[in-house]
C-alpha cells in the first residue's frame, strides 16, 4: 500500500517537475503514452473479458483524433474545446454504423431458426 502511494505521488509531481525544468517533452509523451494504454485497455475488456471481436473503438478513437487534428490544424489550442468536440463526434458515424450492424447481426444469427 505504502508503495503505491509513493508511485501516486511520484506521478502526481512528475508534470509539475518537468514544467519547472522547462521539459515539457516527457510530461506530452507521458501523456500520449497513458492515452494508448486506455485505448488498449478498452480492447481488452472487449475481447479478452467480453469475447466479442469488434475493432469499432478503434474506429472511434481514431474518429476522435481526426477530429482534435482538424481542430489544431484549423487554430485551435485549447484542450477542452477539443476533448469536447471528439466526444460529441461520436454520435454521428455511431448511429448509422450501430443500426447497421444490429440489422446484420439479426439475420445472421446462428440462434434463429
Amino acid at each position: 500500500m505504502i508503495r503505491a502511494i509513493v508511485v501516486f505521488v511520484l506521478l502526481a509531481i512528475f508534470p509539475l517537475v518537468m514544467q519547472a525544468m522547462d521539459n515539457l517533452f516527457y510530461v506530452s509523451f507521458a501523456s500520449r503514452v497513458l492515452i494508448y494504454a486506455i485505448a488498449a485497455t478498452s480492447l481488452n475488456l472487449a475481447l479478452g473479458y467480453g469475447g466479442m471481436v469488434s475493432f469499432g473503438h478503434a474506429a472511434f478513437f481514431g474518429g476522435g483524433a481526426f477530429v482534435v487534428g482538424i481542430l489544431a490544424l484549423e487554430g485551435v489550442r485549447s484542450a477542452w474545446i477539443a476533448w469536447s468536440a471528439a466526444a460529441t463526434h461520436h454520435p454521428v458515424p455511431g448511429r448509422p454504423s450501430g443500426v447497421n450492424v444490429s440489422r446484420c447481426s439479426r439475420s445472421a444469427s446462428p440462434t434463429r431458426s
